[in-house]
């Protein structure tokens, strides 16, 4: 790589002179265009709310701009570099000026990314698995470890809004693990996860034997949770979700929606034996028992979100960040994000069918009255 690069943040049209950025490694910076940056299987990183520490393995700061800004051939060399780096060990750091989410955690992909993981790589390492089932404070836990510079922490949401096409990948281990259909590797596991520093809830939840063989040096965290008042909370929510028609009908107009639902349906009936109103209990405390089994008792916190950051910094080895922790999602709310996710999506539907018809009811009655006047009719 050119030193010459480490001076290119002069001269960019947007200013980054507000990123406090440090690291013990040799930091340069370099633009790319958010077409190569996707087509490369990269994940853009926001500057907002990253001003700790960047793990002495990064090598680069990619800062992206949109595809009709001019980005000189010279760069060329640099990001086919990034593309394919000579030197495996290699660790990329992203980051975009995108911005943060109300909560201050940065803002890593847009919703609907169209992302085809089969181009990806490992480009961080795995540090965390948060193996700890739907309902147990895994968006809390998220939103903390992303908080700690765990980026990405990958959740349902990455799935169900951020990078759908992730779906594909899920399905295809679902059925490699409950129907003999193929296999799902190590390096199938990179490709899904390989811009991710920590994974929690489901579907990552439901791969626990298989995330834990893949990546026996992470640490794994288990969110719990009194059985009873987690089956109470999960049928409310999920299990309600999954049965809710206007969810079925939204699969079959919503992108998103299309490749993530059938996925989840597939994972809750093949994790919950096709009955979780009479086997969801049973399976919560066996997936437990199981993580247990087979996690050195040195390498895994059993964690009630409810503690806060002391337990979770302790045993990562963290400094308990000058802030409140995440806040749960109760059920209550939960469910009305579920019901105004659906509510906005079939109102969108709608006004957008209402747009078509009109566009061509107007369409129709323009040739109507040039034909009547031309006299072509």
């Amino acid at each position: 790589m050119k030193a010459s690069l480490a001076a290119i943040v002069t001269g960019l049209a947007v200013s980054v002179a507000a990123m406090t950025i440090t690291s013990k490694g040799n930091i340069m910076s370099m633009t790319v265009k958010r077409s190569d940056f996707n087509n490369a299987g990269l994940h853009k990183r926001s500057a907002e709310g990253c001003d700790g520490p960047i793990a002495d393995s990064v090598n680069y700061i990619l800062v992206l701009f949109a595809d009709d800004e001019a980005i000189p051939d010279s760069y060329q060399e640099e990001i086919d570099a990034i593309k394919n780096p000579a030197d495996s060990s290699t660790t990329t750091q992203m980051f975009s000026t995108a911005g943060s989410d109300p909560k201050g955690t940065p803002v890593l992909v847009e919703d609907g990314s169209n992302i085809d993981r089969r181009q990806c790589r490992r480009i961080v390492p795995m540090k965390v698995l948060a193996l700890g089932l739907c309902r147990t404070g895994t968006t809390s836990l998220r939103t903390a470890l992303r908080s700690l510079g765990y980026l990405e922490t990958y959740h349902m949401r990455s799935a169900s809004t951020e990078t759908p096409r992730d779906n594909e990948l899920w399905t295809q281990a679902i059925r490699a693990k409950w129907d003999d259909e193929g296999s799902f590797e190590k390096e199938d596991w990179d490709q899904l996860l390989g811009h991710c520093q920590a994974v929690c809830d489901l579907p990552a939840a439901a791969f626990a034997p298989e995330l834990i063989a893949a990546y026996p040096n992470a640490k794994v965290i288990l969110t719990i949770r009194d059985p009873d008042s987690w089956y109470q909370s999960t049928y409310k929510t999920y299990y309600q979700d999954i049965k809710d028609p206007s969810s079925q009908i939204i699969s079959h107009f919503d992108w998103a929606f299309s490749l993530y639902r059938p996925m989840f349906v597939m994972l809750w009936n093949r994790l919950f034996q096709g009955d979780f109103e009479n086997k969801g209990k049973d399976v919560y405390k066996a997936h437990y028992d199981l993580v247990r089994q087979l996690v050195p008792a040195d390498r895994l916190l059993e964690y009630d979100v409810s503690k806060g950051w002391e337990p979770l910094c302790k045993f990562l080895g963290e400094d308990i960040p000058d802030m409140r922790f995440p806040c749960t999602t109760s059920t209550r709310d939960f469910q009305n994000s579920i019901r105004g996710r659906n509510n906005r999506k079939i109102r969108d539907f709608a006004f957008k069918t209402v747009a078509l018809v009109l566009g061509m009811a107007c369409v129709w009655m323009a040739f109507g009255y040039i034909s009547k006047w031309t006299g072509l009719i």
